[in-house]
């Protein structure tokens, strides 16, 4: 894949029409074009012939264009309270020439789509800061949705020439302390995406002609925009202290839930794939700016994941049923280095205590 591309970002002063009331606004634009080459072919070793094949993974020559205009302003009320708003005009083509000898069919798409944001965060105090958010997504499906043809995890995949864009409301809010000894931060979020792309199943005797490896997969899968809304929702959180002597300490939290229409068409809502379970790190470090020298462990953790998509139910890599009957995932991580005038080293050590368990029961 070649990619070439460029932006501009513009911050304008801060002005202050009042004592009370400060404003700004940044805005920019920016375009990306990528250019895709794939071919594939067969080689019969055993006679020294090698037998091309109409198209590659790709659909070569195929090529996508994304740009956008956007612009956001600032509002700050008596140095407390700011306010932001803003929004972005996305522009995005996909060009891919058809090849008839393995039904791969021509791409001719571009998609025009306005997004806004606002936000707004207030100081309660010198060492508090509340937060919240709306913000609006927009994807246009890309070359991989649109031309790939490949093995996945769960199986074969095909492309979807006809597929929607995604788009996205997402809320979040929060807050935030910052002292010199704690900095501690908690939000919480939801997104209600429409169009969502997921895999849904299909015959072996949908795969098209010249498509290596598809007849052979013991599943098939094809990308379509779900029908309905999909919504995820969770929270994360980090505390950090810093503590005398150059320690400091570290621990996150994390946990998304995500549900979406059930890709086959009809039956009870499913879980989203790529959803993670309850995880976090717990974090220990020391440093010494007079020596250069730094080292740290920390703890990994995972609570066991039993919401699987419907593909991720074919997915090898994946314990039978996810790690329904298997305890908590955990991975232990050393660091040390320093650094010099001349040079810096490091050393990392990792590995997975005996409580761990990904295998299937």
């Amino acid at each position: 894949m070649y990619s070439v591309g460029t932006g501009l970002t513009v911050h304008t002063r801060r002005a202050a029409p009042t004592p009370a009331l400060e404003v700004g606004a940044s805005y920019g634009l920016d375009a990306y074009l990528d250019t895709i080459r794939s071919r594939a072919w067969n080689i019969y070793t055993d006679v020294g012939v090698v037998s091309p094949l109409s198209r590659g993974q790709y659909l070569d020559g195929a090529r996508y264009l994304t740009s956008g205009l956007w612009s956001e302003g600032k509002m700050t009320i008596l140095r407390r309270l700011e306010l932001r708003g803003g929004g972005r005009l996305s522009y995005a083509a996909a060009r891919a020439s058809g090849d008839q000898a393995s039904a791969s069919a021509a791409v001719d798409r571009q998609w025009v789509a306005p997004v806004g944001s606002a936000g707004a965060s207030l100081r309660a105090s010198e060492w508090l800061r509340l937060l919240v958010g709306v913000d609006q997504g927009f994807r246009a499906p890309n070359l991989d949705d649109l031309t790939s043809r490949q093995q996945t995890g769960p199986g074969f995949q095909l492309e979807n020439a006809a597929l929607q864009p995604e788009r996205a409301t997402s809320l979040e809010a929060g807050f935030k302390v910052e002292s010199a000894r704690v900095e501690l931060a908690f939000f919480a979020f939801e997104s209600r995406i429409s169009g969502l792309v997921a895999r849904a199943p299909r015959a072996v005797s949908a795969c098209p002609g010249q498509t290596d490896g598809c007849g052979a997969s013991q599943t098939v899968f094809q990308l379509v925009n779900l029908e309905g809304q999909a919504v995820i929702r969770g929270f994360d959180g980090v505390v950090r202290l810093f503590l005398p002597a150059g320690f400091g300490a570290r621990a996150t939290v994390s946990y998304a839930w995500g549900e979406g229409p059930n890709p086959v068409g009809s039956g009870a809502r499913l879980p989203l794939s790529r959803i993670p379970p309850l995880n976090g790190v717990g974090e220990l470090t020391w440093r010494s700016r007079r020596l250069g020298v730094f080292s740290g462990a920390a703890l990994r953790w995972a609570a066991k994941q039993d919401r699987l998509a419907l593909a991720d139910l074919d997915d090898p890599r994946i314990p039978a049923g996810g790690r329904r009957a298997s305890r908590w995932w955990t991975c232990a991580q050393a660091t040390a280095g320093g650094r010099t005038r001349c040079s810096a080293w490091s050393l990392r050590t990792s590995g997975t205590p005996p409580i761990a368990t990904t295998g299937r029961r």
